[in-house]
């Protein structure tokens, strides 16, 4: 075991040296390249200013979406441009409201003839996400302009996009991946034990599952159970939106997935021809073959534009931009800390001050929330909730609309809203909460390292992960526990208008997709964002102008997310486009689990309302 201990310091000592290398070198091509961007800003200004951009007659929008949509943008910099250019990188996150601006500006342009969807690039999205934009094709067709889908191959994520399509089009060589949806997590209670190690666990709900892989080696009966049901509640969605646009059968679409092994043997493994033969594809087209197909629709001056050059060029309007406007759209996603946090998490002070700003602010009648979170600290939730009901108090309406996840805390914020607006995927519920303490006892006394003290009450040691946890205090963190419970629980009641013993039935830490939790009463009704700023106007009778309710940045703030994105792209930058991306992760990686364990669950009683989620259909 000492060997073993030893062994696994220096892989860990190698690679905090590892990426410390990398670090100290990124930040010094940083500097540098600050420099090369500044003075390049300065140079090309002149030109920006008197050049004039036009997008050409016969123009096909090419919906070129890359990386995970996300729901909130993070600003660009002239470094992060200067460095794409260079690069040829388009590996950055898309912004969910710039597709569908795109979209609904392309509709009405005598410019735009057709769109072209290319998700060949395209990580993560959820289903709710997915089909958002795939409306706004439908709409987009509605007009008389067509929409034609072409790729290699297709995820199931990519191809339930596709489904929209007035023509798919697929690689000869390609396939269509429609496999099913699933859950499926690591474990590590062996682990745990061969190294000596020991989590003191407190929760209360059979059905919170956050904490499980640190006390089992599999899936418990009870999440088994109900990840099921959500599972085949958005399965069902997928199925049924695929199966309407390709005009299917209903069964179709589960035959395909059931008997796929039969019918490769059939065709001597050729997937391509087993998705034409089902009725997934139209076409089987290579690459020319694809880019032919778009010039029939276009005419042979076709050009091809893509989706950053639209927004840039092509005079489309930004939602929620402008300068005034009578409903304020907050974006509330990712993990919900304590105080203050950058884009692409939730600070409860951060969310808090931008609810204070819409309080303060006499344009904004009423406001809409999006939320997109699983949750996090109970206590910096609890921090948002209450500025959410002085809100209330001063006579301006709220409305939360839910994303992809509103579960836990995300949950937890969004119950005292005057409405509640969810798609049919949306992963909400997990009202539960749990704390979890690591103990090294165990594992030090093994190596023959061993704390002993004294103190003044037995409760002097406090929670020392050195240390076992005594009993007494053990039993007040459960009962403080307890309490944040039974503290939610009041809260959806209230929120809600249900009484505490039905919240208590299907609480538990159970999860349910956005049709079920209507039917309990946990939302209000289905919907998209765009019903919610409605939603919103009618409360506050008004007619809706949204406008988007941003964090105020101090200049330290700024300089630290400038240096984070002028990071990430210089790792691009010096690595390569693919060789960038595994380094980029790697780093990645490292600093989830470093900030894991110093702060990034940082609630100041440790106990946490959240849900680690489902993976973004790929």
């Amino acid at each position: 075991m000492k060997d073993l201990l030893k062994a696994i310091w220096k892989i860990l000592k190698y690679a905090d040296n590892f990426f410390t290398f990398i670090r100290h070198s990124i930040l010094n091509v940083v500097l540098l390249i600050c420099v090369i961007a500044v003075a390049a800003a300065l140079l090309t200004r002149e030109d920006k200013e008197t050049a004039v951009s036009k997008i050409p007659a016969n123009s096909v929008l090419q919906l070129n979406i890359t990386g995970d949509i996300v729901e909130q943008e993070i600003s660009s910099d002239t470094l992060s441009a200067l460095l794409s250019d260079f690069s040829d990188s388009d590996d950055a996150n898309t912004c969910l409201q710039d597709i569908l601006d795109a979209i609904h500006q392309a509709k009405n342009d005598k410019r735009i003839k057709a769109i072209f969807l290319d998700s060949s690039k395209m990580d993560g999205a959820s289903l709710n996400q997915l089909t958002v934009i795939g409306e706004a094709l439908k709409d987009f067709r509605s007009s008389g302009k067509k929409v034609l889908a072409g790729a290699d191959s297709y995820t199931q994520g990519r191809y339930y996009l596709a489904s929209w399509a007035d023509t798919i089009m697929l690689n000869p060589m390609g396939s269509v991946d429609i496999f099913g949806l699933g859950r499926y997590s690591l474990y590590f209670k062996d682990a745990i034990d061969k190294l000596k190690m020991k989590y003191y666990i407190f929760k209360v709900g059979t059905y919170k599952s956050a904490i499980e892989p640190l006390l089992r080696n599999d899936m418990s009966t009870a999440d088994k159970e109900q990840s099921m049901q959500w599972l085949d509640s958005l399965w069902g969605n997928y199925s049924r939106h695929v199966v309407a646009n390709r005009r299917l059968k209903p069964d179709d679409l589960q035959l395909y997935t059931e008997n796929m092994q039969v019918n490769l043997e059939k065709l001597n493994g050729d997937s391509a021809e087993v998705a034409r033969g089902a009725g997934l594809v139209d076409m089987l087209a290579t690459r020319p073959q694809i880019l032919n197909e778009i010039t029939k629709v276009a005419g042979k001056d076709m050009e091809l534009i893509s989706l950053h050059q639209y927004l840039k060029e092509g005079g489309v309007p930004h939602s929620f931009d402008g300068l005034e406007g009578n409903i304020g759209i907050i974006i509330a996603e990712g993990t919900i800390i304590d105080g203050k946090a950058p884009t692409g998490q939730i600070g409860g002070d951060t969310l808090a001050q931008m609810l204070k700003d819409a309080r303060l602010d006499d344009n904004i009648k009423a406001v809409v929330l999006r939320v997109n979170s699983g949750g996090g600290s109970a206590f910096a939730s609890e921090v948002i909730r209450e500025e959410l009901l002085e809100l209330k108090k001063s006579g301006k309406k709220i409305v939360v609309s839910m994303g992809s996840m509103a579960a836990s805390g995300g949950y937890w914020i969004s119950a005292s809203a005057d409405k509640i607006i969810a798609s049919p995927t949306t992963i909400t519920g997990s009202i539960g909460v749990f704390g979890v303490l690591p103990n090294f006892s165990d594992s030090l006394n093994a190596i023959g390292v061993h704390s002993d003290g004294v103190g003044t009450t037995p409760l002097a040691a406090g929670v020392n992960v050195v240390q076992p946890l005594s009993e007494n205090m053990q039993s007040m963190i459960q009962l403080s526990v307890e309490n944040t419970y039974n503290r939610f629980l009041n809260i959806v009641a209230s929120g809600r208008n249900i009484p505490v013993s039905r919240v208590a039935q299907i609480a538990e830490g159970r999860v349910y997709a956005g049709r079920e939790a209507k039917q309990l009463g946990l939302v209000d009704e289905l919907g998209d964002m765009q019903r919610a700023i409605t939603v919103a106007g009618t409360l506050a009778k008004v007619q809706p102008k949204p406008i988007l309710i941003r964090p105020k940045q101090s200049m330290k703030e700024k300089l630290m997310q400038f240096l984070s994105s002028a990071r990430a792209n210089v790792t691009t930058f010096m690595f390569g486009n693919q060789l960038g991306r595994v380094v980029s992760e790697l780093e990645k990686q490292h600093s989830v689990a470093v900030d894991s364990a110093l702060g990034q669950f940082n609630d100041p009683k440790g106990i946490y309302s959240w849900d680690p989620g489902i993976r973004p259909i790929r």
